[in-house]
């Protein structure tokens, strides 16, 4: 073969090489394109899923632990029937209260932080056969805290777990120790009871005067994050409505 055709050859073979490996190279960028895209929508749908602030955060913390904590099969007291519930569905529960009160013109909660907010408040006091008392606290017409004042049937030793048990409640986590003047106050947070009714979720107070069941009172309190409604309503100084609570000192909700 002359040097012509050599070169003519050569030439039409490197053409033809360089053809096939852009092709190769326009298939895999096409191959690999949607994967890409998939990729995106992922990233995207992920981010949109993420929850935006702290209250969205702590609801979506709770709802990987909600079976830890629990009002237990059989407790004295019908919690799922009363909490959040009307005062007349509270009567159908616990017989008609043989105190009322209240009168307080402010409402606290604490998720994500503490902030008051403008409230209709009631109280009712209602006798037990297993309780010293049981007092519920109504606002804007819905049981938002229940507290049971005494345990007279409780024996032994005072502790934290006899009297959550003697309850019937089950905590996801131990509580913390809050320091006070004359009692002893333990607190659990949502996230720490983690106790559900539904999408309402409850932390806990348990305080104890000398460590006796007779002066012991735990609180289940609604803590859920404020309508939109009710931070129409927020309140910046409190103290007045503090004052106007006539309630005795032990049944306060500090």
């Amino acid at each position: 073969m002359n040097p012509l055709n050599r070169t003519l050859l050569c030439t039409a073979l490197l053409t033809a090489t360089a053809s096939c490996s852009s092709g190769d190279a326009t298939s895999l960028k096409g191959e690999q394109a949607p994967k890409l895209a998939e990729s995106g929508d992922a990233k995207a749908e992920k981010k949109a899923t993420k929850p935006k602030n702290v209250a969205d955060r702590m609801t979506a913390k709770g709802a990987k632990s909600r079976t830890s904590g629990a009002f237990l099969d059989g407790a004295a007291l019908k919690w799922t029937e009363i909490l959040r519930a009307t005062p007349e569905a509270v009567n159908v529960a616990l017989g008609d209260p043989t105190r009322e009160g209240g009168g307080r013109i402010s409402c606290v909660r604490f998720l994500p932080k503490r902030v008051h907010f403008a409230c209709t408040h009631a109280a009712r006091d209602y006798a037990h056969p297993t309780f010293g008392k049981v007092t519920v606290d109504f606002e804007d017409g819905r049981a938002a805290a229940v507290s049971l004042v005494g345990f007279p049937q409780s024996e032994g030793e005072f502790s934290v777990d006899a009297a959550i048990k003697a309850a019937g409640i089950k905590a996801a986590r131990p509580p913390r120790p809050q320091p006070t003047d004359g009692a002893e106050v333990y607190v659990w947070f949502n996230h720490e009871a983690q106790l559900l009714i539904g999408k309402d979720q409850f932390l806990m107070r348990l305080s104890t005067v000398d460590r006796d069941w007779e002066k012991t009172k735990l609180e289940v309190i609604f803590n859920g994050p404020l309508s939109e409604e009710e931070s129409a309503r927020k309140k910046a100084h409190p103290t007045a409505a503090r004052e106007q609570d006539d309630r005795p000192p032990e049944m306060k909700l500090k």
